[in-house]
């Protein structure tokens, strides 16, 4: 370290030379002195050279001996980095400070490497990921560093035969569940906050809770709750308001009874076995997520797959629902069924919650309402679907869980194949007038079913609507929202306020707004704003795309209900499990021939005008596909047989109009086999049960440029192999980091200046 050789030498000069050492400060003396010597401080951002570094030392002391008078005076300050009070101590115990917290052991915040991560564009921020101590722990002295408090998420704590109960198979089935399936009875007091990590079924047995921003009772029955780490943790937080019936309890033991009759609530949890948890392997970026980071709790309730959170760290964050969401919830629930049209739009930049609040809403809106729909606008954020449709859903009980974890099948869609509408802004806004017409012709009042459970109050012959929005809020995308209000005309709207003051995203107020509506369009809706949660972007280890690499996977990896009704009654299936023991290369698909179940072959996006017929067969392989279906009596345009391919394409062509069409699901087109002099086949990989393909019969295929992740390509039995070849020579694949110039992502400098310049 120079600053201790500098001492050092000092010393030495001071002990030989009378003059100098009357010059010189004493090391005694300063080491009397009671006030704390200043430390070597760590900057945020250590630089990879060790060579600039000397330099810029090198320089800053340059300065400082041109500006001082006496060059001894002027290191005082840099001699002074030690507590030795003897002529032989030098700066080691101050070196051994810094080596002390250099090897303390501080988490990772960084994502493992994903192959499917897309190059980082020159206008996005740079932020570089931490490769030492020193990039991602900013230090300070011990002394003035104060000890971080950790968020607490629970406040109940599980204490065995006192606050949770094993239930028994004979307990179980007084409370009509599952009676081989493990289940803990949890006995919580009005205000305890209850937090888990994993997949579970609750079910309030006493008493009323709250999950994620929904009242829950014994009469709304069983849920299913995914609970990964990778999304903020909901919290089971007891209520008990005094309207809600305790339920009854007489079929259980006295013994219990009376143990519950102590509680303001109890709930009761179970295992819940799905193979949501596969999806980690499948996709590595979500490995274990499902699983508590670190060492599993002495206090638990020890249930596999279930673990118990106390406090918050790095990668935990607890799900803070804020003041206005509730406040908004509770005014649509007071809403009288006397308004026209019950719909609500949720709208806002990216990043803001517009997502997570349309779910919540939609929650609220199922205590009151039996049945709920749900239009989704966003084509990369999907809620229900994979991205790059335009979907209406139908549902009759809450979800609580990320995106990926209930994956549809809806009762309306329409595929687009993009992310993003900025190549179809036509097509875009026709789907979504044509989901607008099947929800007030079909699904606003309802179908006139009565419910199977006569304890069900909920209101029936009304069917309330929730949008949500696209977080594309400028230019073209801003003109788009507006065009989608003009088409749903909402009852009220709620923006999602920006989180960045940098964005200046104004949103639009109907007539009392900055913005003119279009003429002759009903814009007298209310329209209100809401806070964004601070939890929102917490969990900074994954991005948007891993999210929609996740999702994707998860709809391909579904089991869906064989028994799904038919598309004419008010419904969505939803997966009920999922198949993650075998890869997608390893999974049987269905095997279609092209001359007598698919009519026509569409590739929409820019550049598909330029494929030939001829190498149409490798544009579909691997690739993915939506299942189009058209109305009884309509004929898409004629494709032309390539006689070479044997496939019906014809370029340039548009997808069936929204209007006399739908999309039935996604499809994975494995591989083309056959003569195309004969008939050409295709392998399709669709997790759409049979039955409902044949009741929908979908003879349109439509490519956009949508693609399926890397992760989906790869055998995750073996990683070190892929279709059998070692993965360092297959083509087009990178695995770790490059080598050569232009071989790492792209990085934008925004914090270059010259020296001297400030």
């Amino acid at each position: 370290m120079l600053s201790a050789v500098a001492a050092r030498k000092a010393r030495r000069e001071a002990q030989h030379s009378p003059q100098l050492s009357s010059l010189s400060p004493s090391p005694v003396h300063s080491s009397t002195n009671n006030e704390n010597p200043p430390k070597r401080k760590l900057s945020k951002r250590s630089s990879k050279n060790p060579e600039s570094k000397k330099r810029k030392v090198n320089r800053q002391e340059g300065q400082k001996r041109h500006s001082a008078e006496d060059s001894f005076k002027s290191q005082h300050d840099i001699i002074a980095v030690c507590d030795g009070d003897d002529e032989s101590g030098d700066s080691s115990e101050g070196e051994a400070v810094v080596e002390e917290h250099e090897r303390r052991d501080f988490p990772s915040t960084t994502r493992k490497w994903s192959p499917s991560a897309p190059l980082r564009s020159s206008d996005e921020e740079d932020v570089d990921e931490p490769e030492d101590i020193a990039t991602s722990f900013d230090f300070t002295p011990a002394v003035n560093q104060k000890p971080s408090q950790k968020p607490l998420l629970s406040t109940w704590r599980p204490i065995k035969n006192q606050t949770v109960f094993t239930l028994g198979s004979e307990d179980l089935r007084a409370l009509r569940l599952a009676d081989t399936i493990a289940g803990r009875l949890c006995l919580v007091q009005k205000g305890d906050r209850l937090t888990l990590v994993g997949v579970y079924t609750l079910t309030v047995a006493y008493g009323s809770v709250t999950l994620a921003g929904t009242q829950l009772s014994p009469q709304s029955g069983s849920h299913r709750v995914f609970a990964p780490w990778s999304s903020p943790l909901p919290a089971i937080v007891c209520a008990t308001p005094s309207n809600i019936h305790p339920g009854s309890l007489a079929a259980l033991s006295p013994d219990l009874q009376e143990i519950i009759s102590g509680a303001d609530a109890a709930v009761i949890i179970q295992e819940l076995s799905t193979g949501i948890e596969g999806l980690g392997k499948v996709c590595r970026t979500f490995e274990n997520v499902f699983t508590l980071p670190g060492a599993r709790p002495v206090d638990d309730i020890e249930m596999n797959g279930v673990h118990y959170v106390e406090a918050g760290t790095h990668a935990l964050s607890p799900f803070v629902i804020p003041s206005s969401w509730e406040q908004a919830c509770c005014s649509v629930l007071q809403e009288t069924e006397e308004a026209s049209r019950l719909v609500y739009v949720v709208q806002g930049a990216k990043k803001t919650g517009k997502s997570s609040f349309a779910r919540i809403l939609s929650n609220s809106l199922l205590t009151k309402y039996k049945k709920v729909a749900f239009l989704e606008c966003d084509l990369g954020q999907s809620e229900f679907t994979p991205g790059g449709m335009t979907a209406l859903n139908i549902l009759d009980s809450p979800c609580f869980g990320p995106s990926f974890s209930h994956p549809s099948i809806p009762y309306r869609a329409h595929y687009i194949g993009s992310t993003s509408p900025k190549d179809c802004p036509r097509t875009y806004i026709e789907t979504i007038s044509a989901l607008i017409q099947s929800y007030n012709l079909d699904i606003q009042f309802g179908d006139g079913a009565q419910s199977s459970n006569l304890c069900d109050n909920r209101t029936l012959d009304t069917v309330p609507l929730v949008v949500n929005t696209m977080g594309w809020t400028k230019g073209l995308g801003a003109d788009l929202s507006i065009k989608v209000l003009d088409i749903v005309q909402p009852l009220r709207v709620f923006n999602l306020e920006v989180g960045s003051e940098e964005d200046d995203w104004v949103p639009y107020q109907g007539d009392s707004g900055s913005r003119v509506p279009a003429q002759g369009s009903d814009t007298g809706f209310r329209s209100q704003t809401l806070q964004s949660p601070v939890n929102i972007g917490s969990t900074i280890r994954f991005t948007p795309t891993d999210y929609r690499n996740i999702s994707l996977l998860s709809y391909f990896h579904a089991v869906f209900s064989s028994d799904h009704p038919s598309h004419d009654t008010l419904t969505s299936a939803y997966a009920t499990a999922w198949k993650t023991s075998l890869p997608l290369c390893a999974q049987e698909p269905y095997t279609v021939s092209v001359r007598d179940a698919i009519d026509k072959i569409i590739l929409v996006g820019a550049g598909t005008e330029d494929v030939v017929p001829t190498e149409l067969s490798r544009v579909l392989n691997g690739s993915v596909v939506g299942l189009v279906s058209h109305q009884e009596g309509f004929t898409p345009d004629e494709a032309t047989m390539d006689s070479v391919t044997g496939l019906p394409f014809t370029r340039g062509t548009l997808p069936p109009s929204p209007t006399v069409s739908r999309c039935l699901g996604l499809a994975l087109v494995r591989s083309s086999l056959g003569d195309p002099s004969v008939s050409t086949k295709f392998q399709l990989l669709t997790p759409i049960p049979s039955l409902t393909l044949l009741s929908a019969s979908p003879r349109v295929l439509v490519k956009g440029p949508m693609e399926l992740p890397v992760w989906g390509w790869l055998d995750f039995r073996d990683l070190r192999t892929v279709a059998g070849s070692e993965r360092q020579y297959v083509p087009y694949l990178r695995w770790g980091k490059g080598e050569g110039a232009g071989a790492d992502r792209r990085r934008a400098r925004r914090n270059l200046m010259r020296y001297g310049l400030y």
